[in-house]
């Protein structure tokens, strides 16, 4: 049985959002010009995470450009951070199907509290909008850290069993699974820590409050920059255009591919033209020169998955996470 939660068959574009840190909400529009959808009110992204992470600095990274490809509307930013983002997933299943609220989701976060069966929501209970980036995940360390090596930290939890901690970004997501399965795959024992959002877990482990933690690639490459941490392995099935420098778990012998989905779902009942027109806005903020350049100075891998693949991935994405869930499971 695979673990894996990477992407086959999928064209990668760099693309990010590095440097975008902002308030909880941002406005970002012209007046609108009509009064149908989707100018007579702003337009929400619900991020279901605190500021600061990829999925945040993905949905202000777009924003501007939504409201250029969708003549006349407005487009703000709101976060609704809790239980490992199903606050946030709640919110938008619950929301008008108007067209106005959407929610950058993740995957598997979004389906694996199904799998878990601690969600009070179904698959159907959304409008699959479009896939826009996969983003491998990584164990990291602080930058003055004795583990040089994955291997380092694998005879540390060795020698001394449950005793080394290891931070992530909510119970049942990628990162968490991502230490559920090295810990399973080397035999290893250490607590799992878990945090709101990417921002506080890494504040965590450059305070030095855990052993290592697990983040995004791309998310955490503007910290790898700045030389604050390091990566022991990334859990891409290959490395990374990102980061050639990081190893892979699998080259230093630990079977462990795992990863992050991020697109853009709203509630169920969206009439159907307004999410075609939604997901052509998208298409062409992807393909936009301005967009890519801006892009280009972060470090996020980007694809597009129009509504019906979308779906497809979400459904796919659930049925791996019952079978690793019978495996490993994380509750």
């Amino acid at each position: 049985m695979s673990s894996s939660f990477a992407l086959p068959r999928r064209s990668v574009l760099r693309l990010a959002g590095a440097g975008m840190l902002a308030a909880p909400m941002l406005a970002i529009g012209t007046r609108p010009s009509a009064a149908a959808w989707p100018a007579d009110k702003p337009n929400q992204i619900i991020v279901p995470f605190p500021p600061g992470g990829g999925v945040d600095l993905l949905s202000r990274m777009m924003a501007p450009y939504l409201a250029k490809h969708l003549p006349g509307s407005r487009w703000v930013v709101v976060n609704r951070p809790g239980a490992s983002g199903q606050v946030g997933f709640m919110a938008v299943a619950q929301s008008a199907p108007d067209g106005y609220t959407s929610g950058m989701i993740t995957l598997p976060s979004l389906t694996n509290a199904l799998v878990e069966q601690q969600a009070n929501y179904k698959l159907d209970d959304f409008t699959y909008i479009a896939g826009l980036a996969y983003d491998a995940s990584a164990l990291l360390v602080k930058a003055d850290s004795p583990f040089r090596t994955l291997g380092d930290f694998i005879a540390e939890a060795k020698r001394r069993p449950g005793q080394l901690n290891v931070g992530n970004t909510g119970v049942g997501g990628p990162l968490h699974l991502m230490a559920l399965l090295l810990a399973n795959r080397a035999g290893i024992q250490f607590e799992h820590v878990p945090y709101l959002g990417t921002a506080p877990a890494r504040t965590a482990l450059i305070g030095g409050h855990v052993h290592a933690a697990g983040f995004s690639l791309g998310e955490a490459w503007p910290f790898i920059l700045q030389g604050d941490v390091r990566v022991l392995a990334s859990a891409s099935a290959e490395r990374s255009t990102l980061f050639a420098a990081a190893p892979t778990y699998r080259e230093q012998g630990v079977d462990v591919v795992m990863g992050t989905t991020r697109g853009l779902m709203g509630p169920k009942g969206i009439p159907a033209p307004i999410v075609s027109a939604y997901v052509d806005a998208v298409r062409k903020t992807l393909e936009d020169p301005a967009f890519k350049a801006e892009a280009e100075r972060g470090f996020q891998p980007m694809l597009f998955l129009d509504s019906v693949a979308y779906r497809r991935l979400t459904d796919e994405t659930f049925a791996q996470g019952q079978q690793l869930f019978q495996q490993t499971p994380w509750r």
